[in-house]
């Protein structure tokens, strides 16, 4: 009785999913991806095919792909696949070049193979929307899956749908399509889908179409007793029983006749062997053995027929049987694989472990005799399980053909290394510092802390242990581990190791530790030693001394050293630049100046390299708080804190999280923030300020202002920590609770319009000055800070200065943050003085309300006015009226005033020109 091809049943859901997402996409240009997960034998790859010919009907182009069955070492080796299957003279440059960026030693760094992928996948959304469709992501290399996240992070907003299928990941993968699908879902645009096995009915569907026969309730439920409701196993166990003979059809309705039970269940790798080699004669003994290539060549035919102990012709008509039945298929021209890895996993699990070893050395013994064959070379010695100095000598070939191009695969062969070299080996101290470094410029700075303390241990001093050091006390520091670092920075001293950038970093440790008294003592010395050191070392060191002094020292020496840092910028490595511009960023928004943090970050994003130790994520988080952009802020902290979660920089996760409870504090959800600070309270000793503030802002805005003040006056622990945030703001909340500190010298002191604005707003409240109160909102608009400045507006209100003007202005801005309490109280104001509140604006393109008063800009800019101009007509500074376009440019999705005319055109809001 012949049994057909597996049909798909039981998926009906799953690809009205697909075509619902597909057609999302297309309509909202929004890149997404779907997994679809489960194990082998349940259908992914059939539901995939399903899914093609939905998206192929919607209009998709479809780019197909399918990494290597087995861990190669190749990197980058799904888009190779993907990039060999394009057709077409217009791909054909685009192709090269991504051929060139990922070739072993040709790059200058990922961030190049991330522009040429971008650049050929860009090139194919143009003609519409682009299926990217992947089956067994799960065996793709970790460099791969690192640039499939970075692609839908960089065209996100294009209609690009990653369509993909795998099997579970274990925990300890580096990155794993999990990770790659859950990032997305942060901002909704990723769904992991587990396929569930068939029930009953599904399987009674399933053998309906195998055997053109109704199945009866004996057979459905046997073959779902063996095969568990896996379709593959099912179809399997229909075999077994049809082979054995015990289907019997009456009436066009099979049955299952009486026998003796089934020895082994028809699921596993058995029930493969017995499916497809139930001969075990020379295409069992050729497939078996074949299963230890990772691809084979067919000038390779000789050794399969050694290693099989068959002869060549045998060995070569078996080959040629193996292909005509599908089983193994061209992948590349003179390349073969097999085509389902249920059956390779199947021949490879039934090979015992000392045959393993005997495989993978004599293959790996023919590689070596053909040269450049670097990585497949050391996957067949990793497989081979080789811990020898020979073995290590492979890996460390391999790891210096990828480690320009594909940080993460360098990582996994330095290890392999350094476990097999012997502890007095003289490369043991290099292989370990390389290892360190690799996990570093990947983004894993925690991780690199481990290698790099066990390189330091064996290291002489010299350049290589100056690099590593570093590397050592910052994966520390990250990690939340400030103590660890201060101490390796101490051991480094003591060793002679060149004190730039070690006494500056050690004063910035210092003050983030919470003792601010021994940073003092320790400045003069590190910003003497800085004095006459050229180069990026100096750059470094005066980044660190910039924390300090915007924390605890002069805004004048802020000043000072940022001019000096955007001098040295240019002899830094651009991942060491992303985090030198980063912290400006940080210090320049604290001492309100906002554009200048602007720039900074935008500098640093135009580099596409890895944001090492998430410097630019906590930078771009803290100025869109500062700036008031909730909505925005919001989904970025939760996409950092999912990657820096992952990387164990525990620090920058309790430092973002902080922010987040601040924000939510101000939008009236001071219970959620209240749980988030619980989550995070005992994270790590150094953002403990920032926590207490956000935690004061959730009492305050819970209507605890007794709580709140408590917080914020109770003595400082010893493991307290510095204060991450500038001083003014935790005096500023102390004012708003009626226990203001006279701020006013230390304004005069500082300097800075953060200071300005503190100064003036801790004057109001004290002094019940609606003057002051102007005076604040004035201050904070020119500096960007829209909610301090709208906070002022609503005290000067209060205190009788023009109050419905006053509140109009501030009902305006609460409603496009979405700080709903304050809104709310705002507009009860509004109605209690006889003047009805304002209503919400049309909405704009990120998904923000259109405010009254950003109406009357986009009228006034259609009139042509400049910024002066609309500032004496609304009353406000040029300045002021400079930072509300600037957010009005970021909520209408342009960046200009001409960009804001257009969309304010195709929004309707103004008639077409």
């Amino acid at each position: 009785m012949a049994v057909v091809p597996l049909p798909l049943v039981g998926r009906d859901p799953q690809l009205d999913l697909v075509a619902s997402r597909l057609e999302a996409v297309r309509a909202t240009t929004a890149a997404a991806m779907l997994l679809f997960r489960g194990e082998g034998g349940i259908g992914k790859s059939a539901l995939l095919l399903a899914a093609c010919a939905r998206a192929e009907a919607l209009g998709y182009r479809l780019v197909c792909a399918q990494p290597p069955a087995v861990r190669s070492g190749v990197p980058y080796a799904l888009f190779d696949d993907a990039v060999a299957r394009l057709d077409g003279a217009d791909t054909a440059g685009l192709a090269a070049a991504f051929a060139e960026a990922v070739t072993p030693g040709g790059g200058d760094g990922p961030h190049r193979v991330r522009r040429a992928a971008r650049a050929l996948v860009a090139h194919l959304l143009r003609a519409g929307p682009l299926a990217l469709v992947v089956d067994d992501l799960h065996t793709a290399d970790s460099d791969s899956l690192t640039l499939l996240s970075q692609l839908l992070t960089d065209l996100a907003d294009r209609p690009l749908t990653v369509l993909a299928a795998a099997r579970p990941s274990g925990a300890l993968a580096a990155i794993s399509p999990e990770h790659v699908v859950d990032r997305l879902a942060v901002d909704g645009r990723g769904t992991v889908v587990d396929l569930p096995p068939l029930d009953g009915g599904e399987v009674a569907a399933l053998l309906r179409g195998a055997l053109r026969h109704e199945p009866d309730d004996r057979l459905v439920a046997e073959v779902r007793r063996q095969s568990r409701g896996n379709p593959f196993f099912a179809l399997a166990a229909l075999e077994e029983l049809t082979g054995a003979g015990r289907v019997a059809v009456s009436d066009d309705v099979a049955t299952v006749l009486p026998g003796p039970a089934s020895p082994v269940e028809s699921t596993g790798h058995a029930a493969v062997l017995r499916r497809f080699f139930r001969d075990p004669g020379a295409e069992a003994r050729a497939a078996r053995t074949l299963a230890a290539f990772d691809r084979f060549r067919l000038d390779q035919l000789p050794l399969l027929a050694e290693l099989s102990g068959l002869p060549v012709p045998e060995v070569a008509a078996a080959f040629d049987r193996l292909v005509a039945r599908g089983l193994v298929v061209e992948a590349e021209p003179g390349l073969y694989r097999f085509a389902h890895e249920i059956v390779r996993n199947a021949l490879y699990d039934d090979i015992g472990p000392a045959e393993r070893v005997r495989l993978h050395t004599a293959i790996a013994a023919h590689l070596e005799t053909r040269g450049d064959l670097t990585l497949e070379l050391a996957a067949q010695v990793a497989a081979a399980g080789g811990r020898d100095r020979r073995a290590a000598q492979v890996f460390l070939a391999a790891a210096a053909a990828t480690d320009a191009t594909a940080p993460v695969t360098a990582a996994g062969w330095y290890a392999l290394a350094a476990r097999c070299l012997p502890p007095g080996s003289p490369e043991l101290a290099e292989t370990l510092a390389q290892h360190a470094h690799a996990l570093f410029v990947s983004g894993r700075q925690p991780d690199s802390a481990e290698p790099g303390l066990r390189a330091l241990a064996l290291l002489p001093a010299g350049a290589l242990r100056t690099r590593t050091a570093g590397i050592v006390i910052d994966g520390l520091y990250v990690a939340g581990r400030v103590g660890d670092a201060l101490r390796a920075i101490d051991e480094e001293l003591a060793r002679g190791t060149p004190d730039v950038p070690l006494l500056a970093q050690r004063v910035h440790y210092l003050g983030q530790a919470g003792r601010p008294a021994e940073a003092a003592a320790q400045l003069p010395a590190a910003t003497a030693a800085l004095a006459g050191v050229p180069g990026g070392n100096r750059v470094l060191g005066l980044t660190h001394l910039l924390y300090y002094e915007h924390q605890y020292g002069s805004p004048h020496q802020v000043t000072a050293h940022l001019a000096a840092i955007a001098d040295g910028l240019d002899g830094l490595t651009p991942a060491r630049r992303i985090a030198v511009l980063s912290n400006t960023a940080l210090a320049a928004a604290f001492t309100g100046r906002l554009d200048e943090a602007d720039t900074a970050l935008r500098l640093g994003a135009a580099l596409e390299t890895f944001d090492i130790g998430g410097a630019r994520a906590t930078a771009t988080a803290y100025l869109g708080w500062l700036r008031g952009e909730w909505r925005a802020t919001l989904a970025h902290i939760r996409r950092s804190v999912f990657d820096l979660e992952h990387a164990g920089a525990r620090l920058l996760v309790s430092a973002l999280r902080a922010i987040e409870a601040a924000i939510l504090a101000e939008r009236g959800e001071h219970a959620r923030a209240h749980r988030i600070l619980d989550e995070v309270a005992d994270l790590v000793s150094s953002p403990r300020p920032l926590l207490r503030l956000a935690r004061a802002k959730a009492h305050r805005a819970a209507g605890d202002p007794s709580a709140a003040l408590r917080l914020l006056t109770a003595p400082a622990a010893d493991d307290d920590g510095g204060p991450v945030l500038n001083r003014e703001w935790l005096l500023l909340e102390l004012a708003d609770l009626g226990a203001a500190a006279d701020l006013s010298r230390l304004a005069g002191e500082f300097d800075t319009p953060t200071w300005w604005y503190c100064d003036a707003r801790a004057r109001a409240v004290t002094a019940q000055d609606p003057r002051a109160a102007v005076e604040a909102a004035e201050l904070a608009g020119t500096a960007g800070l829209l909610f301090e400045a709208a906070r002022s507006h609503l005290l000067a209100a209060e205190l009788g200065d023009q109050p419905r003007r006053r509140l109009e202005t501030a009902f305006e801005t609460f409603d496009a943050l979405g700080a709903a309490p304050w809104r709310r109280a705002t507009a009860q104001r509004l109605r209690d003085a006889g003047h009805p509140a304002p209503r919400p604006g049309p909405v704009a393109a990120d998904g923000a309300q259109l405010t009254e008063l950003d109406l009357r800009l986009i009228e006034l800019i259609a009139e042509g006015l400049t910024n002066q101009e609309i500032g004496r007509k609304l009353s406000y500074s040029a300045k002021t009226i400079e930072a509300y376009l600037s957010r009005l440019y970021r909520k209408m999705g342009c960046s200009s005033r001409i960009g804001l005319l257009r969309a304010a055109e195709q929004a309707g809001l103004l008639p077409p020109r």
